[in-house]
């Protein structure tokens, strides 16, 4: 499938995807700040790199703007010391561990596909009154299904990417601040 090649790929590049850095604004940059008119960039390629080094490279810039949210959130008082992985994307064990890589927290990968239904309903029942918190209905979710631990042979490399991502974001900030005119919008 296209998901095993992509995880194949990435797996087979360095972390730090040898300098080659994804900026996932696709639809506008959410992440520290909201830019609207941002677009995605793929920065750093040269005559010696592969589509392994893409595959990376995308991999560890979705990694990356998971990072600025964590970043932000510890900013506001809210550190994270864990995730839980959902969805689809959860089931990649590549992506799984250059998050976990990334981000220097514990990846837990939810053992139910259906956890944004199940996260509702637990909101849902605390606001009814049914449940006293969020704490005691989560301790009833079943255990994950595989867990990912920052690995600390890349944490140097991933850490160097990430700081030359933050460079490019703030390289690219005055071109996001208008609309740019695209065919593809």
């Amino acid at each position: 499938s296209s998901d095993a090649e992509l995880d194949a790929l990435a797996a087979s590049a360095p972390a730090g995807a040898a300098g080659v850095t994804f900026v996932p604004a696709l639809a506008g940059a959410m992440t520290p700040v909201w830019r609207p008119h941002a677009r995605g960039t793929l920065h750093g390629l040269a005559a010696g790199h592969d589509r392994a080094h893409v595959a990376r490279a995308v991999l560890e810039g979705l990694a990356f703007a998971a990072r600025d949210v964590v970043v932000r959130l510890g900013e506001l008082g809210l550190a994270a010391h864990e995730v839980l992985l959902v969805g689809g994307g959860a089931q990649s064990r590549v992506w799984g561990q250059i998050r976990a890589d990334v981000l220097g927290v514990p990846h837990h990968v939810a053992a139910r596909t259906d956890a944004t239904l199940i996260g509702a309903a637990m909101i849902a029942a605390v606001a009814a009154g049914m449940a006293p918190d969020l704490a005691t209905l989560a301790a009833r979710v079943p255990v994950p299904a595989a867990t990912f631990v920052p690995d600390a042979a890349v944490a140097g490399p991933s850490a160097e990417a990430y700081a030359r991502y933050r460079r490019l974001i703030d390289q690219l900030a005055p071109l996001a601040a208008a609309p740019w005119a695209s065919s593809a919008e």
